[in-house]
């Protein structure tokens, strides 16, 4: 309700234009996983995503720790 409106709010004009997010229930053999949820965050093109973290980056992470101890991994795919 709060972290990923702010990306969208910070990085809109570098592309950013919606967001999911995936609570995580078990891996493949029904252990725990790996994590706690993946935020997915849609953006048109890497280099603006890549422009709007440069200028709006430690601000984004520095939203994190108000939710978790855990640190983020950043992982960029394409999608078909």
């Amino acid at each position: 309700q709060h972290h990923f409106p702010l990306c969208l709010r910070l990085l809109g004009a570098y592309g950013a234009e919606r967001f999911e997010i995936d609570r995580c229930l078990a891996d493949g053999a029904g252990n725990a996983p790996r994590w706690i949820a993946v935020g997915h965050l849609f953006v048109r093109d890497l280099a603006g995503f890549q422009r709007g973290m440069q200028e709006h980056g430690a601000e984004i992470l520095a939203d994190i720790p108000k939710y978790t101890n855990v640190g983020p991994e950043i992982l960029v795919s394409e999608m078909w």
